[in-house]
Order: structure tokens, then C-alpha cells, then sequence
């Protein structure tokens, strides 16, 4: 018989081997921040209050999206505002769009165009969801905010109107990353919001060090946390409060920060899983009606490998290991790990932070938005991380922590992820105070770029300028049964009878944020994608021939032939 220790070592070789191939070498990976360079000019709103509220540490969003629908990829930044003795400052600033008019021979940059159209202001804006909120084919907002949330209806040109209807009261408040979903089977598109604290301009406690006496923000357990919101959609514009009926309320409030809508337990509907501050995280189980059960303790996704509770800021959704399965990453406080919880299957997860790398290079570093990409196009997830401390006072505390901190990069390879942020280029050696985080391909060349918003300060655009091992394919997928959205649609890449990979249409995640919501897939050479089989939210299944040439396809619910992607 195999003693305790045998047993031990083999299994730590048995996860090493299942976690991905990594047979490519990998390129070396290069990014350049060229925001400035291509117009991307926005400034962030957020000083400091004397008091160090707490709300002015958290950041704010972006959401990217063909808001046009031109084909190329444009920008929504939410807006901070100042905090001037117990209420919003009159700064006039607001949410801001920029329009990506890249293919344009007298632009080739982003134009800034909220004169031009309704954005959300008068408020702190937090999170960004972009979502067909009507199914109409056009890209709607709906912007959370530390105040009352917006709900942005898109024109069909790319501008946008508030919409009339009118939002529950409990989306006035302090809400932090939302997420468009489908939670019942209508194919009506929902919202998940995820809610911090309860603070207002009236009740707002503020916290001192106790020995020198200096303000400094507040752990949350200073305050009453809130209940995160669930607004079911009716197919005419307006949406009602259904978090009592669903089940939402049957635990204890947390102050939630990320979410993300996943099929987390592959039965056929969405599932919810909220990444908490200081508590447990919640993993909402939903039986297809839209009635849901929190199981995170069971799932393994509450706490950590050791049963500790962890301070969660922002998630990722996808298949790392290479087993077909939807993986998280939850990014964390300092000294804590990004903790990777690996998908075993039947709604099981297990956190392997430490076997597969994540765990050491984030216990220095205070984590907010993450990202997985494919950066060095061998057809396996990498991991970007946006990072940044929320108290300015450290030194001044006599505690040797940077405030502002430099994002990171971690690449797979052979079933590991190691730390290369100090070899893609001088721009991920500047320290920030990272916030939000989404991808995207900017440029349309294939290559996964990153947009990062810095808390008070001007966002990065990282552009991938890695040399490509492989061919790009690009697909936009659209829903008719499901709702248009299609968010958790499961495509498999093959070549012949070879699966090459998985991807997942991801909704919002990251933290405050939304991604460019197409799937890119490189295929390490020699392979060649020349085919995906779709699995829909709905549970139908088919499957799509790509030819040779093809680099950008838009793939339809229920038709057999895919469509070419806008130029």
C-alpha cells in the first residue's frame, strides 16, 4: 500500500498533468500603454477627503463594447466625484465614451463623444455593465454608482438616452459591479447587482489609527453591509426587484464587489457568484426558474484552501486548466492570494492557488480587476492583474507597503503560471493604483489588449505587441432563443477531431467592468481551427465550419452558416 506521503506526491503530479499542455513555446510577450497616443484622454475624479471616505478608495469601471456597431470596439469610463463635508462636490464631471475610430485615415485614434449623448453624472459611478438590455442588436449600460444607478438605452447609433423606466429603490444606494444575465429562460435579458455598504451622505462613519491619530479608511466590517439586488426584466423596459422572491435574502447580507454570470454547475442556466469583502463569497445556484440557493461553502468558492475567509475585489471566468470547465480566479487584499478555484466538475471547485502558480506573486500586492487572455496566442489563458492599495498613509503608519503598485502579467505554460510583468516592457513597471479591468481588441489584429482604470488618474491601454505563434479566429456570438447576449455560450475550438480549447461569451466580470464581449482563440501551430461547436445557455448544441481564411465570423443561434463580422 502507497503511504500518506506517496499518495500526496502522486496527486500533486495527477493536477499538474491535467492543468493544460502549453505545447507551443511561448513568444516573448511585449505590451505598450498607448492611451495618450491614441486619444484616450480621460481623468479620473476621486481626491482624497481628509476623513478618508471610503468610497473614494473603490475606483470605477469601463466597459467596452461596439456601441456603433461599426466593428471596432469603443469605451465607457465611469466617473468618480469629489467628497466635500458629507456630500457629492459639484465638480462637473461625468461618465465619458469614446468612440474608436481607428479605420478612419484622418483619425486613427478615439474620439471623445460624450457631448454628443446622455451619460450618467451627478453621482460616484462604480460598475459598468454593457448589455442588449431590449434585444434590439444594440449595446445598452447600465452604470451602478455610490447614489442612484442609470440604465442607458442605446439610440442604434451609439448614443444613448436614460431610460424611462423607472429602477427599484434598492439600486439607490452604494452598488458596486453589476452584470447582465437571464435567470428564469425567456430569453428576457436580467440584472445582478452586487451592493457594498450602508453609507449615505447623512450616516457615514470614518475611522482614525489608534495611535497616531490619523484618519485612514475603514474596513467594512465598520459598517452594515447590503444584500445584493436581482432585477427581473419583463421584455418592455422594465424591471422589478425580485431579490426577496428569488432567494437572495435567505442569507446574511455581504458587501459584495465582483460578480459574474456563469453556468457554474453545468445544468443549463446561469448561475451567480459574488466575490465578497472580508466574508465568504456567495455562489447563488439557480434551479432554472430563477430561484437560487447559496452553495459557495459546498462549492468550495466561499473561502480558501485553508478555510479562511478572504477580502474579494474582482473575478475572472475561464477554462485555464484545459479541462473544459469554467475556472475562477477572485483577486484579493494584500498579503492574501488571488485565489484560483479550479472547476472539478458536478459544481465543484477546488483552490489550487499554489499548485498552479497564482498564489505567490499576489500575497504583495493588493488585487482588484483580472483578466484571463490569451497574451503570447499559444491557445492557453493567461492572467493579467491590476493592482493598487486603497490606503495613502502606509508610510506615515510606519508600514513598508507601496501604495500605488504595478500590474501583472502571468503567462501558462507546461500546467503553471509564472509572473513575467517585469519583462513585457517598461509600462507594467509603473506603479498604479489599478482598478477596473477589461479586454479587448482595439486595433482588430488578432492580439488581446487590456484596458485598466487608475483609481484619480488617467487609464492604461495596453497594447499587445507580442509576436503571434498562431492564427487568430474571432467570433461575435448572437442568441434567439437565448437571450441575445448569450452570456456563459460554451464554443469549442477543434481541428478535425482534435479539441484545441474552450472559450466562454463572458458578461460583466473583472471588478466594475465589462469586456469586449467577442472570443478570440489563437491555435498553436501547426493546428487550425476548422470548426467550433457551440453549446448554448439553453443546452442546444451546434456545430459551425471556419474555413481557412477565416479570422472573424459572427455565429447565430439556430443557423447553420456563420456570418462575416462588420469592417
Amino acid at each position: 500500500m502507497l503511504n500518506a506521503q506517496t499518495t500526496k506526491w502522486i496527486s500533486a503530479l495527477v493536477v499538474i498533468v491535467l492543468m493544460g499542455s502549453g505545447t507551443a513555446e511561448s513568444a516573448d510577450v511585449k505590451f505598450a500603454d498607448v492611451a495618450s497616443e491614441l486619444g484616450v484622454r480621460f481623468v479620473h475624479s476621486s481626491p482624497q477627503s481628509p476623513l478618508r471616505h471610503i468610497h473614494l478608495t473603490m475606483g470605477s469601471g469601463v466597459g467596452v463594447a461596439d456601441f456603433d456597431r461599426d466593428g471596432w470596439p469603443d469605451l465607457y469610463f465611469a466617473q468618480g466625484q469629489p467628497w466635500d463635508e458629507g456630500h457629492v462636490a459639484e465638480s462637473g464631471a461625468v461618465d465619458e465614451l469614446f468612440r474608436n475610430q481607428l479605420f478612419r485615415a484622418e483619425r486613427k485614434a478615439f474620439s471623445q463623444v460624450a457631448d454628443f449623448t446622455t451619460v450618467a453624472s451627478g453621482a460616484f459611478g462604480m460598475g459598468v455593465a454593457v448589455g442588449d438590455s431590449n434585444n434590439d442588436g444594440f449595446p445598452d449600460l447600465y452604470v451602478s454608482r455610490f447614489g442612484a444607478d442609470w440604465l442607458l438605452l442605446n439610440n442604434g447609433d451609439g448614443t444613448f438616452s436614460k431610460s424611462a423606466a423607472s429602477l427599484p429603490n434598492s439600486t439607490a444606494g452604494y452598488c458596486a459591479s453589476c452584470t447582465w444575465t437571464e435567470v428564469n429562460g425567456d430569453g428576457v435579458p436580467d440584472l445582478f447587482i452586487t451592493r457594498y455598504v450602508r453609507i449615505s451622505e447623512s450616516e457615514y462613519p470614518v475611522c482614525a489609527d489608534t495611535a497616531t491619530g490619523l484618519p485612514i479608511v475603514c474596513q467594512p466590517q465598520k459598517y452594515a453591509a447590503l444584500s445584493d439586488v436581482l432585477l427581473v426584466g419583463d421584455g418592455y423596459g422594465e424591471f422589478a426587484d425580485s431579490s426577496e422572491a428569488s432567494g437572495l435574502n435567505s442569507v446574511s447580507a455581504a458587501p459584495g464587489l465582483a460578480v459574474v454570470s456563469h453556468d457554474c454547475d453545468s445544468d443549463g442556466d446561469l448561475d451567480i457568484l459574488v466575490a465578497n469583502d472580508a466574508v465568504p463569497n456567495h455562489l447563488w445556484i439557480n434551479d432554472g426558474t430563477g430561484q437560487f440557493e447559496e452553495s459557495g461553502l459546498i462549492a468550495g468558492v466561499a473561502v480558501n484552501s485553508k478555510g479562511l475567509r478572504e477580502a474579494g475585489m474582482g473575478i475572472a471566468v475561464g477554462d485555464a486548466t484545459g479541462n473544459g470547465r469554467a475556472d475562477f480566479v477572485v483577486t484579493n487584499y494584500f498579503a492574501e492570494t488571488n485565489t484560483f478555484y479550479r472547476n472539478e466538475g458536478y459544481g465543484l471547485f477546488h483552490d489550487v492557488s499554489d499548485e498552479i502558480g497564482v498564489g505567490a506573486p499576489s500575497r504583495s500586492r493588493l488585487a482588484f480587476g483580472v483578466n484571463f487572455l490569451d497574451a503570447d496566442g499559444d491557445g492557453d489563458l493567461d492572467l493579467f492583474v491590476a493592482n493598487g492599495h486603497i490606503h495613502d498613509r502606509l508610510q506615515e503608519l510606519g508600514r513598508n507597503i507601496p501604495y500605488r503598485q504595478p500590474p501583472q502579467l502571468l503567462t501558462f505554460d507546461a500546467g503553471r503560471y509564472t509572473d513575467v510583468s517585469e519583462s513585457v516592457g517598461t509600462t507594467f513597471q509603473k506603479p498604479r493604483l489599478g482598478r477596473g479591468s477589461a479586454t479587448l481588441d482595439f486595433n482588430r489584429d488578432g492580439r488581446t489588449d487590456v484596458i485598466m482604470t487608475d483609481l484619480g488618474g488617467s487609464p492604461a491601454l495596453f497594447q499587445n505587441q507580442t509576436p503571434q505563434l498562431g492564427r487568430q479566429v474571432r467570433i461575435r456570438i448572437v442568441g434567439r432563443t437565448a437571450a441575445r447576449d448569450a452570456v456563459s455560450t460554451r464554443v469549442k475550438f477543434l481541428a478535425g477531431e482534435m479539441a484545441l480549447g474552450v472559450r466562454f461569451v463572458d458578461g460583466s466580470s473583472s471588478y466594475l467592468s465589462t469586456s469586449e464581449q467577442v472570443i478570440t482563440f489563437s491555435a498553436a501551430p501547426p493546428s487550425q481551427v476548422d470548426r467550433v461547436e457551440v453549446q448554448w445557455p439553453t443546452g442546444s448544441v451546434q456545430t459551425v465550419a471556419i474555413s481557412p481564411t477565416t479570422t472573424e465570423v459572427t455565429v447565430v443561434e439556430g443557423v447553420e452558416q456563420p456570418f462575416a463580422m462588420s469592417q
